[in-house]
């Protein structure tokens, strides 16, 4: 029993230190905040340790046995299995990754990599952001809204993959992006869990708050409201509040 549980260690130890080199990728690079959170990468995180930390070192558990016969095949066999399945988890994980988030009309909506690829060069996101996942102003003329709103709606693609439309966020375009915002706390007001997200998010910024825009958030898994500087439209943080169609309408900043 020993040597088994040594042998399911030392797998464990080295499937750890991989799984800790894919989870630097994830969080830092591929899901960002606040990406990581609203657009699938908790999903991502299980599948690779499922794969990595889980199925490996336990079928090596289960059939390390010393002197067995034909152990190293068996060993071999596991680990080609675990690097297929691991290579496919990152493939999947990588490869649905958000590529950005535009900002269409008055909320942000998440795009995948796997979206953009169909329409979009992901060079020509980085020209907008300096990084992917980028951050893209939809810029539709007033005049060509409800033509490129109809145009979505016949091709069944989303206004956030019409590029042409694509501008960057700096000083010229961040004043009429704020006045997207939403009077969150007027938004709120009726809804006590929500309301107790909101007064924490108060208490961690006090001193900020009249710097601070709330703007719609569209994930794929999460929906909610991100809050942003006004000056440099930094973002500060997501409160998981669900937006309600016909309210947020209503009720503008």
């Amino acid at each position: 029993m020993k040597s088994k549980l040594k042998a399911f260690g030392t797998h464990l130890g080295i499937s750890l230190i991989i799984f800790l080199i894919i989870l630097y990728f994830i969080l830092s690079q591929w899901y960002p905040f606040p990406f990581f959170s609203t657009d699938g990468g908790w999903k991502g995180i299980s599948i690779v340790a499922f794969v990595d930390v889980v199925l490996g070192p336990f079928l090596t558990f289960i059939v390390y046995k010393p002197g067995k016969k034909y152990l190293k095949l068996d060993l071999t066999i596991i680990g080609m299995i675990q690097a297929a399945a691991l290579s496919w988890g990152i493939y999947t994980v990588h490869h649905e990754r958000p590529a950005a988030a535009v900002l269409v009309e008055d909320y942000f909506m998440t795009v995948t990599m796997y979206d953009v690829e169909r329409r979009v060069n992901s060079e020509k996101l980085i020209t907008y952001s300096g990084h992917i996942p980028a951050l893209i102003y939809l810029n539709v003329p007033e005049k060509e809204l409800q033509a490129t709103r109809l145009r979505s709606l016949q091709s069944g693609m989303s206004m956030a993959l019409f590029d042409e439309y694509y501008a960057p966020i700096n000083q010229d375009t961040i004043p009429v992006m704020i006045t997207r915002g939403f009077d969150l706390a007027a938004y709120v007001a009726d809804k006590p869990g929500d309301m107790r997200i909101y007064d924490n998010f108060v208490k961690a910024h006090p001193k900020d708050l009249t710097n601070i825009a709330f703007l719609e958030w569209h994930g794929r898994t999460k929906w909610g409201f991100i809050a942003v500087r006004k000056d440099n439209f930094e973002l500060i943080d997501f409160l998981p509040i669900q937006p309600l169609t016909v309210e947020k309408k209503k009720i503008k900043a």
